[in-house]
């Protein structure tokens, strides 16, 4: 191998394999990796690696998560919040949520968030916060709920008892769904402004 200082990984392997080839030596693929890894280092001005397809490999000293606002779509925000900053970030396409396929875990919340407003209203919807979050080593979603300003009423699929929507009040660690004549009452006590439709 000639003393020379290479930035770039193909260069390097291409010289290693005619020095291989030169040597005489057959090498297997394993002990090949083995090589270049013990005779690489980490190099930022260097020439990104690339697999096969010509995709930049990751590198995971560098590797990050984002959170990703509800109201935006994974590309944006990785142009506005990520690119701008750092040039030669990429997304990595294969991590993909398992249950619709979508690049990362957005495409749950985004579902998550249409399910509250679909059954609770638009309004409810702005009162829930739900995040990621990793609880011994499994990737759970954590939902903060603020106080709502009015009272809010659950609508699922007609099953509601009610025109208006059945009301849902907490009861220790459960929740508990109040007859109407129970529920006007409480929301008058508690929402002044507002008033439950007949049954």
């Amino acid at each position: 191998m000639p003393a020379t200082f290479f930035s770039n990984r193909d260069e390097f392997e291409i010289a290693l394999d005619r020095a291989f080839q030169a040597g005489g030596l057959k090498v297997s693929s394993p002990a090949r990796k083995a090589i270049v890894s013990g005779l690489s280092e980490r190099d930022e001005r260097a020439a990104i690696c690339r697999d096969t397809r010509g995709e930049p490999e990751p590198d995971p000293d560098l590797r990050d998560t984002e959170s990703v606002p509800l109201s935006d779509s994974v590309e944006a925000f990785f142009d506005r919040e990520i690119k701008a900053h750092v040039p030669d970030a990429w997304i990595d396409t294969t991590k993909r949520d398992p249950k619709d396929g979508a690049v990362g875990l957005v495409k749950f919340m985004r579902h998550l968030a249409q399910v509250v407003r679909n059954g609770l209203g638009d309004r409810a919807g702005m009162c829930i916060d739900p995040k990621m979050q990793i609880v011994h080593g499994k990737t759970v979603c954590v939902v903060s709920c603020q106080r709502s300003p009015e009272p809010v009423f659950l609508k699922w699929k007609g099953m509601e008892s009610v025109p208006d929507g059945d009301f849902f009040v907490r009861s220790g660690p459960g929740t508990v769904k109040l007859p109407p004549e129970r529920a006007r009452e409480y929301i008058r006590t508690r929402f002044e402004t507002h008033t439950l439709g007949t049954e």
